[in-house]
């Protein structure tokens, strides 16, 4: 019997154990979480319907259909889009749940620290699909083939008790600083709403010397004419933190493969994350199932998966510099920063949407 273990019960390492399993129920498959079943996972994530139309899911969803900047009660680079979001704790159960009914074995509140918690001779395939902060990455790649970088700017992920109507980019101005929040609903009546500034007001403002409460009411204080008279939550520990930029050149060794943010990330500004964690986990665990070899189905899911995932990283990276530069902009005395780069943005979709229409 071929067997699998997986590190990390995510979004990455579950899509791959339910899609294997039901691609070859024969395998063995073992995933091994830190958290305990009950956990609370984050808020809201967004994805394309053919993801979840791809897994099967067929629990709660929301529907955005608008995007938009708001800045001093305007809307800019308003256009439809065609997402879904969900709830991310939801999803991950339903992932659990789905995997469990097939037979795969996830074990909670284990912890893997490291290669000395596990025998990887006992597995054809170990999946280490752990996150950013892997622990098991260093069974991949050194340190030469690593490259981490972080953003400019500090950013904390809250969720607000009240539907937004689209997928918005909020600027908002308070006493001389810029903030922005990125936000979409998730649920009727629940939205994520993402907290970003540069370092300087970070800095100016104090947050990290400020208690949950404390940070919590100031941002309710700054982002009031957007909360309509709501409070954020925090779910769990607040934190601030600055996003943390992953490359890899290689994703696996042996038979030991890195998946989802363990082996890369894409910054919140481009969305998508998840589906990224989603896309890995259901092409390795194909490739697996019809390989002869693991190591030859390794190979293939890196050519695969490899392009499309450097494209991603590209744009979401371009999306938060973008952003970055309006907030320091504003900061070293442009008034009229947020202005000015939405109008250059708006240029620039409207030449790409000629040169679409005159291509053949």
């Amino acid at each position: 019997m071929s067997s699998a273990l997986v590190i990390g019960g995510g979004p990455a390492g579950l899509s791959f154990a339910l899609t294997l399993k039901r691609r070859a129920p024969s395998w063995k498959i073992v995933v091994r979480e830190r958290r305990p079943e009950a956990a609370e996972i984050g808020f809201g994530v967004t994805m394309p319907s053919a993801m979840l139309d791809a897994l099967g899911y067929d629990d709660a969803r929301w529907s955005v259909d608008t995007s938009y900047i708001q800045w001093r009660g305007d809307r800019y680079l308003q256009h439809d889009i065609d997402l879904l979001t969900i709830e991310r704790t939801t999803f991950v159960r339903w992932l659990q749940r789905e995997s469990r009914r097939l037979g795969v074995i996830v074990e909670f509140e284990t912890d893997v620290r490291g290669p000395e918690d596990f025998d990887s001779s006992e597995w054809d395939v170990v999946v280490a699909a752990d996150g950013v902060h892997s622990r098991l990455r260093g069974l991949v790649a050194d340190a030469r083939e690593v490259e981490v970088s972080e953003a400019s700017t500090y950013h904390t992920w809250l969720a607000a008790p009240r539907c937004f109507d689209g997928l918005e980019t909020i600027f908002r101005e308070h006493e001389g600083d810029l903030f922005l929040s990125f936000v979409y609903p998730y649920a009727p009546a629940l939205s994520t709403f993402i907290v970003e500034c540069t370092a300087e007001t970070h800095a100016r403002r104090g947050f990290a010397e400020m208690d949950q409460a404390q940070t919590l009411s100031a941002l309710e204080a700054i982002f009031a004419p957007d909360l309509d008279g709501v409070g954020l939550l925090p779910g769990g520990t607040l934190r601030w933190s600055r996003f943390q930029n992953l490359s890899l050149t290689r994703w696996s060794r042996d038979h030991i493969v890195l998946i989802g943010d363990a082996a890369h990330t894409a910054n919140y500004a481009g969305g998508f994350g998840t589906l990224l964690a989603l896309e890995d986990g259901i092409t390795l665990a194909g490739v697996i199932a019809d390989a002869s070899d693991v190591g030859a189905g390794l190979s293939e899911f890196e050519a695969q998966r490899r392009t499309d995932v450097l494209h991603r990283q590209r744009r979401a990276l371009s999306r938060h510099h973008w952003h970055a530069r309006v907030l320091r902009d504003y900061e070293a005395g442009d008034a009229q920063a947020v202005e000015r780069a939405t109008a250059e943005a708006r240029q620039m979709m409207e030449s790409l949407a000629r040169r679409s229409i005159a291509t053949p």
